[in-house]
């Protein structure tokens, strides 16, 4: 039981599925989901893009509108109404974009070339991003590293800092994040006079008030300690 009724076994599954993300009919994953914790909706009417879910005035839940743009956009079908997308139609949908859009196929994550010439490529994912779940960060920096002889080589050039529940490039989301200027500033040292950004500055800012409410620091993702992490959950 909660304040607003029972939660059923219905609601689990809808739950599950939401969290996880959509697979296809053979099992296979298309998307990632967000996962329970990450916030997917926003906490006042000022931040209008913040979170996936929306709740209008007769108490329907609506999607952000640039997922609902992006299909209408992918489709070619400017009245597509996404609420009411079948998972089987999602999938047709997903299907037919991939062969569609194969040009922008971000499966090759060759960078090393860039590295041979002194090309430095730094990511920054925070793992409370609401619009980008951040597991395909990981699964793009796992391709990257299958051009490299190591990790350990391969971060002499190219970099993952994931600043835990940060949003996206948001400085005032649930997680203290790095802000553009901060990483555009690391990455240009880095690359003009090669000091490797062991870590990088974030910050959680209260727009509001016009104030740091958290300052911390990330250091770079290791594939590594994540695997341990995950084994110890």
């Amino acid at each position: 039981m909660t304040e607003d009724g029972p939660i059923s076994r219905e609601d689990l599954k809808v739950m599950v599925k939401t969290w996880d993300g959509p697979f296809s009919s053979d099992g296979k994953r298309m998307a990632y989901g967000f996962g329970p914790i990450i916030r997917q909706w926003p906490e006042g009417a000022d931040n209008p893009l913040y979170g996936y879910f929306k709740r209008k005035e007769d108490g329907r839940l609506v999607l952000m509108p640039i997922a609902e743009q992006s299909l209408r956009w992918f489709t070619g079908k400017p009245d597509l109404d996404i609420h009411s997308l079948s998972y089987e139609e999602f999938e047709n949908i997903y299907q037919n974009c991939r062969k569609a859009f194969s040009r922008y196929d971000f499966n090759d994550a060759d960078f090393s070339a860039l590295a041979k010439r002194g090309g430095r490529l730094m990511i920054t994912h925070g793992t409370g991003d609401c619009i980008v779940p951040y597991q395909a960060a990981i699964d793009y920096y796992n391709l990257i590293m299958d051009h490299f002889p190591s990790e350990k080589i391969m971060n002499e050039a190219v970099r993952l800092y994931m600043p835990e529940m940060a949003g996206h490039s948001i400085l005032n989301w649930t997680g203290p994040a790095v802000a553009i200027s901060v990483g555009m500033a690391a990455l240009t040292v880095w690359t003009e006079k090669g000091i490797t950004p062991d870590s990088i500055p974030t910050v959680q800012y209260n727009f509001t008030e016009d104030r740091p409410v958290k300052e911390d620091s990330v250091e770079p993702f290791a594939l590594w300690k994540y695997r341990r992490k995950i084994r110890r959950l």
